[in-house]
């Protein structure tokens, strides 16, 4: 049986906290990650990892369950890079490159240090996976970015120094989007009242939500 790794998170009030997944499933965004879907999405991403990288792959591990999957791929020779599986039927292909554009430029312009996006050996930035799940196919799409070690803060720590620095990454944010053109084409989703908490909310009725 497959073993999730102790990474996947759950938000707290006060901070974050690591906690084990359930054995069972994951359901996220009205998407239910079984095992047997996420290990699906494990060896589509082992069949497709030789499109950014040459070398073997050593082995492919989940990280995290959000909005998205998002999954280590560890290379023969220690490239390291992490894959990220987009949510089936939520985001748009135009979305997603016009996500991919805003974070590229926020690195450019050194508003924000991003995780470098990387291309495969076609310049491509998002590709494409086949998974089957349920009894039916789905494509999904794939962005690999550079890998970046680090940590997260402890519950227990003294946060407030982080809070300063929170602050200051969002006024950065602020100001490239005054400056910054968008390209033709930009288009992402609206985040408001209904979108968000509405009955027909990008994330479901949460009056209907488990629990």
């Amino acid at each position: 049986m497959m073993q999730y790794p102790i990474q996947v998170q759950k938000k707290m009030s006060l901070g974050m906290k690591l906690h084990r997944p359930p054995k069972r499933r994951i359901k996220h965004g009205g998407v239910m990650y079984t095992e047997d879907y996420i290990e699906s999405l494990r060896k589509a991403l082992t069949a497709v990892s030789g499109n950014w990288h040459c070398e073997v792959i050593s082995q492919v591990e989940l990280v995290t369950v959000s909005e998205n999957a998002t999954f280590k791929a560890v290379y023969q020779d220690g490239k390291t890079l992490i894959l990220r599986v987009n949510r089936a039927n939520y985001h748009t292909l135009q979305e997603l490159k016009s996500e991919i554009e805003w974070v590229s430029a926020l690195y450019k312009d050194n508003a924000v240090s991003t995780p470098v996006i990387m291309s495969n050996y076609q310049g491509e930035k998002i590709y494409p996976i086949t998974v089957h799940s349920e009894g039916e196919e789905k494509q999904l799409w794939v962005t690999a970015f550079e890998f970046c070690k680090g940590s997260e803060p402890s519950i227990s720590d003294d946060l407030s120094p982080w809070f300063e620095k929170l602050g200051e990454l969002t006024a950065r944010l602020h100001l490239h989007t005054r400056t910054w053109v968008e390209p033709q084409g930009f288009v992402r989703k609206k985040w408001d009242q209904q979108t968000m908490v509405g009955p027909e909310g990008y994330w479901g009725d949460w009056r209907k939500a488990d629990g």
